[in-house]
């Protein structure tokens, strides 16, 4: 003999709280707390790493200066041509270095750039007698 009870149909799962609408006010104070760490730390990697290319700048330019002026003396002019080779790839290599830094920052600060709870007010439009250069 058949069954005749209905078929039981699963229960609906709960409506999940999206991720705007999970966040309280101290998460929201929490997240951007550690965007603003992590914004102070890259910013300070830049900065540092700007002043080691500023400093390799001066050291390959000063070994290029004396490069050159042995080489203009015909002293070991071979040697000297070497070493300005070296100073100018080493601060190639040195540039190449600092724009991956630049790049790899500027994916972490758009990758955990905080997004607001709730979007903006649009600006409001002026009501007709508001207008500017109107009078009452």
């Amino acid at each position: 003999m058949p069954d005749e009870r209905p078929a039981s149909t699963p229960p609906e799962p709960a409506a999940e709280p999206s991720n705007e609408e999970a966040r309280s006010p101290e998460d929201e104070r929490i997240r951007l707390a550690a965007y603003d760490v992590l914004l102070q730390s890259t910013a300070k990697v830049v900065e540092d790493t700007s002043e080691q290319l500023r400093q390799l700048a001066s050291l390959s330019t000063a070994a290029s200066g004396v490069a050159l002026r042995m080489m203009l003396t015909g002293d070991k002019p071979g040697d000297s041509a070497r070493a300005m080779a070296e100073a100018q790839r080493s601060l190639q290599e040195a540039m190449d270095v600092f724009q991956r830094i630049g790049r790899v920052s500027i994916q972490l600060m758009e990758r955990f750039q905080p997004v607001p709870s709730s979007p903006p007010a649009p600006p409001s439009e002026p009501a007709p007698d508001d207008e500017p250069g109107r009078k009452p």
